[in-house]
């Protein structure tokens, strides 16, 4: 159950994720992330960052595990 639950959240993840791609916006903040943890990141500008994000190719690991289940009342 829990690698079918990781499997369907890493499809719907990739589907989110390449919808804002498309969209062209960034609500996540990862071009700020890529200027500030890359050597010579902050030398480039809104422009660049937002190509490179719409060119950015994503990879997901998505661990689930199931700590409890049942019925709830």
């Amino acid at each position: 159950m829990e690698k079918v639950l990781a499997e369907n959240m890493k499809k719907e993840l990739a589907q989110v994720v390449g919808k804002i791609q498309k969209l062209g916006v960034d609500p996540f903040g990862f071009g700020e992330i890529y200027r500030f943890q890359t050597r010579g990141g902050r030398a480039l500008s809104h422009k660049d960052l937002h190509r490179l994000f719409q060119e950015a190719e994503m990879r997901y690991q998505v661990d689930v595990k199931i700590i409890r289940n049942g019925v709830m009342d």
